[in-house]
């Protein structure tokens, strides 16, 4: 029999199905939200990263002026971490902060549960509200100008034109935070407000329902006064993202 003999050539390997990356667990992100502006992602990382190890931390800005929006989002590898960050109170760069779980787009929740920390707060009583809906702002107006105008009533702890997520757009009121119920109290008290040339609707802004720390945001705001209505339901409530 001849010198050589011959091999069955080895079939090729099947391929290999590519494996999908894992979807982030539930219950794992929450929302973070009341922050102060001196508050920075890496303070945002270090502060929460005690509870557990996390894969993400993300501390929004205005995209206009790169300022701070005053919310953020961290996401932890397992839900446990998550639930040891929501059994407490807390307080970072001197400010008391509201923690929550983040709700994906949307999702409503069923039911929302209250943070035991945050027992469901009552509707205020006018000389508590520390917050105002602005109403019929132009089209040009962002959060820097909310600010620069009410500064002259109190200290600002945030000022928020809201935005159509779609297009980016205005949509025509915003909010304003105060550390003291004093500045709303002057506010309501000038009988006509003017921003960039144009005659303004301003209220104390009610929370409609919420679960978190006086103040901070819950689950939407309204215009007071009766107008209502007016804070996008859902906007911040549960902490969407």
């Amino acid at each position: 029999v001849g010198g050589t003999s011959d091999t069955a050539a080895a079939a090729p390997a099947a391929p290999q199905p590519t494996a999908e990356p894992a979807a982030p667990a539930e219950g794992t992100k929450l929302f973070i939200g009341g922050l102060s502006w001196q508050t920075t992602e890496d303070g945002l990382r270090e502060y929460f990263g005690k509870y557990g190890p996390m894969d993400d931390v993300a501390l929004m800005v205005n995209k206009h002026t790169g300022q701070p929006r005053g919310f953020g989002f961290v996401r932890y590898r397992d839900p446990e971490s998550a639930r040891k960050a929501l059994a407490q109170p807390h307080n970072l760069d001197g400010r008391l902060i509201d923690v929550k779980l983040a709700v994906p787009k949307g999702a409503l929740p069923a039911a929302r549960t209250p943070n035991p920390n945050y027992p469901p707060q009552a509707k205020p009583p006018p000389g508590d509200v520390k917050k105002v809906f602005v109403g019929g702002l132009s089209q040009e107006a962002r959060d820097g100008d909310l600010r620069q105008y009410f500064e002259p009533y109190g200290n600002i702890i945030d000022a928020v034109v809201m935005m159509d997520r779609g297009t980016q757009r205005s949509r025509g009121f915003g909010f304003v935070t105060f550390d003291d119920p004093a500045a709303v109290t002057r506010c309501m008290s000038v009988p006509q407000h003017v921003i960039l040339g144009k005659s303004v609707e301003v209220k104390r802004a009610e929370p409609k329902q919420d679960f978190g720390p006086p103040g901070q945001r819950g689950g939407g705001y309204g215009g007071g006064g009766g107008g209502g209505g007016y804070g996008p339901p859902g906007r911040y409530g549960g902490g969407g993202y």
